[in-house]
């Protein structure tokens, strides 16, 4: 824990450094910051494991790890491609510091209602149905992160663009926008659930052993509940730019309003399946009943429109990877994890070309091929 409370600190330093890169649309240098910190947290624990053995105290140690290697290399990117920002303590105007305020305390609110929906859906599953679910429970909604948090990371890049257009008065290019980035995140959330229940009992063998079928079945259910909240993430981070405040914190509350009833009503009556249901199936409801009404009042984006945009293209493209999925699966069974993750890899190719080919708008899809072009060498 000491290791972790340190890390934490310099974590939330950090925080300042990666919303400027975000709004000086850094995007894929935060990224590669991102991923690079990830991989030394995990070749740290790997490392130390491996010398000294498991220890929790390790884990700490490689969070750190990845926290300080995060922070230092902000600071760096920042001070080379904005040298006039200057990390100090400054004066801040009773005006500036309310409209801090403001925006800081609804994301604390989408903050804590996110954490609270899944720290304590564990916690109830195992006052109800002990240790034995929580673990199930656990293992099933982790993996189904590991996609979910991908796309709900992708989604706060719209937060500055958004901003950015509404600065600008660019209501034009706005409503365009907003359909380009939902149907892109349904391209990741369509595809990437199909992979979830494609290979989620292969990788729950792999990663825990056998003998965890219920984590499948959560993962499931976890999965399709998700599916039409994560495709919305892109208008979630829109939404969130143009300083929708007040309406996308009723969503968070609503939600865990909702799910802490609902969740342990339909566990106690109908069992752990029900109880996975119930935290999950809300979110989705909720998604489906705000989004498309906040679209339509603010960017003139009608329901109609949306699903013929957004819906398509990236569903064909989610069909052709389960098939190509389960066709990998029939011939070479996933029952090692090379083999596990040489299917995967051959998944993500197919996925990655069907959507330069199809799933992307004209509009996109040119942009994809241009850059493309230009990182060929010349000659």
């Amino acid at each position: 824990l000491r290791w972790v409370a340190v890390g934490m600190a310099a974590f939330l330093v950090n925080m300042s450094t990666q919303g400027v890169l975000l709004g000086l649309q850094r995007h894929a240098i935060r990224n590669l910051i991102e991923i690079s910190s990830l991989v030394l947290r995990v070749g740290v624990v790997v490392v130390l494991f491996a010398l000294n053995g498991p220890s929790l105290e390790y884990l700490g140690v490689g969070f750190l790890a990845a926290t300080l290697l995060r922070l230092s290399a902000s600071l760096g990117v920042l001070h080379r491609v904005a040298p006039e920002l200057k990390v100090r303590p400054v004066a801040i105007s009773w005006t500036r510091f309310k409209e801090l305020l403001s925006f800081g305390s609804h994301s604390l609110l989408w903050v804590a209602t996110k954490r609270a929906i899944q720290e304590t859906g564990p916690v109830i599953a195992m006052l109800l149905f002990g240790p034995v679910m929580a673990t199930y429970l656990y293992l099933g909604t982790r993996l189904a992160n590991a996609v979910g948090g991908l796309i709900i990371t992708g989604g706060t890049v719209f937060i500055p663009l958004a901003s950015s257009m509404t600065a600008g008065d660019d209501q034009a290019n706005m409503r365009g926008v907003f359909l380009r980035a939902t149907r892109f995140c349904a391209l990741l959330a369509l595809s990437g659930g199909a992979c979830l229940v494609l290979f989620g009992q292969p990788v729950l063998d792999v990663w825990v052993g056998p003998g965890y079928e219920f984590a499948y079945t959560v993962l499931v259910i976890v999965t399709a509940s998700m599916v039409i909240p994560w495709a919305f993430q892109a208008a979630d981070g829109m939404f969130k730019g143009m300083r929708l405040l007040r309406p996308l914190t009723l969503l968070s509350l609503s939600q865990l309003v909702v799910v802490l009833v609902v969740a342990p009503l339909l566990g106690w009556i109908a069992g752990p399946t029900w109880f996975v249901v119930g935290l999950f199936a809300p979110i989705a409801v909720t998604f489906v009943a705000w989004m498309p009404a906040m679209a339509s009042r603010h960017l003139d984006v009608d329901v109609g429109t949306l699903v013929r945009e957004s819906v398509p293209g990236p569903l064909l493209v989610a069909g052709v990877v389960a098939v190509c999925g389960l066709g990998l699966q029939h011939i070479w069974t996933p029952d090692h994890v090379v083999v596990l993750v040489l299917e995967c890899a051959a998944v993500l190719v197919v996925f990655a070309t069907l959507t330069l080919l199809i799933g992307l708008d004209q509009r996109s899809r040119d942009v994809a091929w241009g850059w493309l072009r230009s990182r060929r060498p010349a000659g």
